[in-house]
């Protein structure tokens, strides 16, 4: 049913939309670097690695204002948050990135950089390394 809409909504605008599901990792980057944008419609969501991913790439993100996408977002500094289950939103947003892109450069500059600085290799591991180092100190 919400594909159906957000489908009705944005033919009228021209705007291909596919809806891609579960992708095999190595498949990932090349649907992201080709996508006008990214949507992560969820009820529940402990983070959304698929939004980090599509900024490092510089693709504009959407994501449903629960759980860690609206700090993966930035609270909207970093893309487009809307209420989960909210269709008409979504295809608002939706429609919005994808007629007004260059309106969205200092966004997608501040998504993408902020993608790149958190989520280096050297970050993580750097990170992983001293939660390691914490639970090892308690055993």
């Amino acid at each position: 049913y919400a594909h159906g809409r957000i489908l009705a909504r944005l033919s009228s605008i021209g705007a291909p939309v596919a809806f891609m599901g579960n992708r095999p990792f190595e498949e990932c980057v090349e649907y992201y670097s080709k996508a006008r944008a990214l949507v992560l419609p969820s009820w529940e969501e402990a983070w959304g690695m698929a939004l980090v991913e599509a900024m490092a790439l510089g693709t504009p993100v959407i994501g449903s204002r629960v759980g860690g996408i609206v700090e993966a977002l930035g609270y909207g500094a970093r893309g487009l948050l809307v209420p989960p289950g909210d269709v008409d939103a979504l295809a608002d947003s939706l429609a919005s990135c994808l007629a007004a892109r260059r309106d969205l450069r200092p966004m997608l500059r501040s998504a993408h950089e902020w993608a790149l600085a958190e989520h280096s290799p050297e970050k993580m591991l750097a990170a992983l390394e001293n939660i390691y180092g914490k639970v090892a100190a308690t055993c």
